[in-house]
C-alpha cells in the first residue's frame, strides 16, 4: 500500500537573527498612540491604522523581503522580485475572540512577524475540504499536519510566510501579555506575464 501527499503547500518559517534592542525598538516605532487606532473587538484585538507599518522600521522590513524572495524562489514563483504591498500591526489581549478562518486577497505571498510570544496560528485547508467532503469532520489533532488544522506555537522574532491563498486564523489568546505580531502581503516588481499578458507592476 502507499499514500502519495500530491502537492504540499509550503509554509516557511525561522528565527530571523536581530538584535534584541531593535526588537525593542521597533515596538516603541509600531506601538505610539498613533499607530494603533483601529478597533477590532471591544478593547481585545487592535490593528493598525497605517497599512504599511513596516516603512517604521526599514532594517526589519529588508530583513523580512529578504525572506519572501527567497520563499517565492523556494515555491518556483520568483521570475521577478517581490515587494511588501501592506503591512500592519496586529495585538492581541487576554480573553481575545478566536479568530475566524481567513485568507488575504489581492497579494501573492503572506506572512507574519511576532515580536513577543502568545497565541498559536493555526491553518487549514478549509476550502478544499468545505468543497469536496459534503459531510465535513471536525479540527484535527493539534500538530497533526494530516488533519484539518494544523496550530503552530509562535515566538519573538519568528517568521512565517505561506502562500496568500492559505486559510489561517489566530486562536484565543490566554496570557495576561500581549500578543505582538506584523502581518503582511507581498506583490510582484516589475514586468510580469507573456507577451499577450503582460503587466508591468511598480514600486509600491
Amino acid at each position: 500500500m502507499k499514500v502519495f501527499d500530491l502537492f504540499p503547500t509550503k509554509v516557511l518559517t525561522d528565527i530571523i537573527d536581530i538584535p534584541d534592542n531593535y526588537l525593542d525598538y521597533a515596538a516603541s516605532k509600531l506601538l505610539s498612540k498613533d499607530s494603533l487606532v483601529g478597533i477590532i473587538d471591544s478593547d481585545k484585538d487592535y490593528v493598525s491604522h497605517d497599512q504599511h507599518i513596516l516603512d517604521k522600521v526599514p532594517l526589519l522590513k529588508k530583513q523580512i523581503t529578504k525572506y519572501i524572495n527567497h520563499y517565492a524562489s523556494m515555491i518556483k514563483l520568483r521570475t521577478v522580485e517581490y515587494q511588501i504591498s501592506t503591512s500592519w500591526v496586529y495585538v492581541s489581549r487576554k480573553g481575545n475572540r478566536k479568530g475566524n478562518w481567513h485568507k488575504h486577497i489581492n497579494s501573492n505571498i503572506s506572512g507574519v512577524f511576532y515580536l513577543t510570544e502568545g497565541a498559536p496560528i493555526a491553518f487549514t485547508n478549509y476550502e478544499d475540504l468545505q468543497t469536496q467532503y459534503p459531510f465535513y469532520p471536525g479540527d484535527g489533532e493539534k500538530g497533526d499536519e494530516s488533519g484539518q488544522e494544523f496550530i503552530m506555537g509562535i515566538h519573538p522574532k519568528q517568521i512565517i510566510i505561506f502562500p496568500s491563498y492559505l486559510y489561517h486564523s489566530i486562536k484565543e489568546q490566554k496570557s495576561d501579555e500581549e500578543r505582538i505580531s506584523i502581518a503582511f502581503n507581498a506583490i510582484p516588481l516589475g514586468e510580469i506575464g507573456d507577451i499577450t499578458t503582460k503587466l508591468t507592476i511598480n514600486k509600491i
